[in-house]
């Protein structure tokens, strides 16, 4: 029996700060730290009823109120974000920086977030008796530069407890996708070019995925089932318009790769994606079509040929056996191989026949086409009449990732390498084919790299310490 009551009371008191002990002459209850109850250990059943009913008002939903301010002018911050650390529970403050919030249980763990502010977490195990009073500290949204080491040196470009889940350039603005948290979810943010923060768009009702750059330079907001054009009006308001379902919008867009003030590039991808052909479209409304330049790796095209003629020729010598026509067992031209399962095609294109890596860049005088499977970076003019190519070798190292990363505005293009402290950045002498000395990129957990103007710009994180929001940092190069 007393073991019984043992577990029910710690099970009470780890659920509500409610706790009881007992000695010789009396039992207590406590409640927090400031609240001693003492009671008769020959009524234990009516105590142990009185305790059961404690514990049965503790477990309603209680209030807690209080009040945000601002920690040097101490004026009230109307819509932070109050939300229970673990759920998705939560609200936001009123005009006057006042909240009220239900909690089920304590201890709890409530954070307080606010742009331009330092987040706030408090831990409560009891029901205050008074309002709460939270100070939030603020802070610089775009910190002054870090130096790393003697070289090189980090701009945090956009610092704060929202994450930054893409970016795109826009003009000379930036336009963030960023997520807030469970409560106020997504929005897109511009930045503009002295730092300071422009037009927030909220998001609730999107379930937005990443933003998209179109090769004419449009920018989209993209989800699983549609795609928005994001445009920044005079006032240098954020708009969303021109809805596509995203399966229109990936016809239209993903196979064009660049564009200048005459032509419009697309690529098709033939033979099990290996070999690609690049074609021209004039912009100026003729039908013409140029043919540009053809990349193949011929040695796995010829490799494909030989499996579709063995497929074939197996698939008729086992329909001739199977209608006892042995002698009719001979190789047609105009068999079709039988239909290759899903997970047998997806093994051959991802383990013997990866797509090659032969991407192409719209500079103002010409195209620049890395040719990774033949070891060529070939430079073609606009209208694919002329073209030279030069050897490459960056690619055979083994620490290569296989990325290219091009500077429109600069028309400069980089590479990455791995090492054992990160990601390197090395750009590429496109006279020469060779890469200059690799340049450390010192983040860990660090992705979607762009290059821009001289800066390359990241997004980074840091889950050793329990921060996996993305934040956005430059360096100069």
């Amino acid at each position: 029996m007393n073991f019984l009551i043992t577990i029910f009371f710690s099970f009470i008191y780890k659920n509500t700060g409610i706790g009881f002990f007992n000695n010789s002459r009396c039992s207590y209850i406590f409640i927090g730290f400031n609240h001693i109850i003492p009671f008769s250990t020959k009524k234990l059943f009516g105590s142990i009823t009185f305790f059961f009913l404690l514990f049965a008002s503790t477990l309603q939903a209680q209030t807690i109120t209080g009040q945000v301010v601002g920690d040097t002018s101490a004026s009230p911050l109307t819509g932070v974000n109050v939300f229970i650390d673990g759920t998705n529970q939560g609200t936001i403050t009123d005009e006057n920086g006042q909240f009220s919030l239900k909690i089920e249980r304590f201890p709890v763990a409530i954070t307080f977030s606010y742009l331009g502010y330092q987040s706030k977490t408090v831990t409560l195990t009891i029901l205050p008796e008074v309002p709460l009073s939270i100070f939030l500290n603020k802070k610089d949204l775009f910190l002054s530069e870090i130096t790393v080491t003697d070289k090189i040196k980090i701009d945090t470009v956009y610092d704060t407890d929202y994450s930054v889940v893409d970016y795109e350039f826009y003009d000379k603005a930036l336009i963030l996708l960023i997520f807030k948290n469970s409560i106020d979810k997504y929005s897109l943010l511009v930045l503009k070019e002295n730092g300071q923060q422009g037009h927030e768009l909220p998001l609730k009702d999107y379930q937005p995925e990443k933003l998209y750059k179109s090769c004419l330079g449009g920018i989209y907001l993209l989800t699983s089932v549609n795609a928005w054009q994001i445009y920044l009006s005079e006032q240098e308001r954020l708009q969303l318009a021109h809805r596509t379902p995203i399966l229109e919008f990936e016809a239209l867009f993903f196979d064009c790769v660049g564009a200048n003030k005459d032509w419009v590039y697309f690529a098709q991808d033939l033979h099990a994606n290996q070999m690609r052909h690049y074609y021209a479209f004039p912009r100026s409304g003729s039908r013409e079509i140029r043919h540009i330049l053809t990349i193949a790796d011929f040695k796995k095209v010829m490799q494909l040929e030989d499996e579709y003629r063995f497929q074939t020729l197996r698939a008729y010598v086992a329909e001739a056996h199977k209608n006892g026509s042995v002698e009719e067992s001979v190789y047609p031209s105009n068999k079709v191989p039988p239909n290759m399962k899903m997970e047998d095609a997806a093994f051959v294109n991802r383990v013997i026949y990866p797509p090659i890596f032969v991407p192409l860049f719209v500079t103002d005088e010409e195209l620049v086409v890395f040719d990774h499977a033949n070891s060529l970076l070939t430079k073609v003019s606009n209208d694919g009449d002329n073209r030279q190519s030069i050897d490459i070798a960056y690619h055979k190292d083994k620490k290569w990732k296989k990325q290219i990363i091009f500077d429109d505005l600069t028309e400069r293009a980089f590479t990455l390498y791995d090492t054992k402290w990160g990601l390197a950045l090395a750009e590429i002498n496109l006279e020469s084919g060779e890469t200059l000395k690799p340049k450390e990129l010192d983040r860990s957990f660090i992705d979607n790299i762009k290059v821009h103007n001289g800066f390359v710009y990241f997004t980074f994180s840091n889950p050793l310490k329990n921060d996996t929001s993305r934040r956005l940092e430059k360096i100069r190069l």
